[in-house]
């Protein structure tokens, strides 16, 4: 099972609550409360320290080669896709609940 919908088996991420937001961690989007979807962490572990990333709040997913800024906002179960086009090119992704936007 997966929840959440953020490509995480539910038994990895277990029913604690890292970030201390009362939401358990198979049901949050966000389990280590660092602003990055765990959707996009995975469970790599990019400092090699033995907690992977969507649980460890003090690791970056690298940024895409020829992408500026990545603003990820908070946005949980919106039950909608989304693909906007500004002059052509993709500036919004939603897809189970989660959004991503390029600006």
């Amino acid at each position: 099972d997966d929840q959440d919908s953020d490509g995480i088996p539910d038994n990895l991420e277990a029913a604690g609550d890292v970030d201390g937001d009362n939401i358990p961690n198979y049901l949050d989007s966000d389990a280590d409360g660092d602003g990055i979807l765990d959707l996009l962490e995975g469970v790599a572990d990019s400092d090699n320290d033995g907690v992977p990333d969507f649980l460890d709040a003090d690791t970056q997913p690298p940024v895409p080669t020829g992408i500026k800024q990545i603003f990820l906002p908070v946005v949980q179960r919106a039950g909608f896709k989304v693909t906007r086009t500004v002059g052509g090119a993709l500036d919004a992704i939603c897809q189970g609940g989660h959004c991503l936007v390029a600006k």
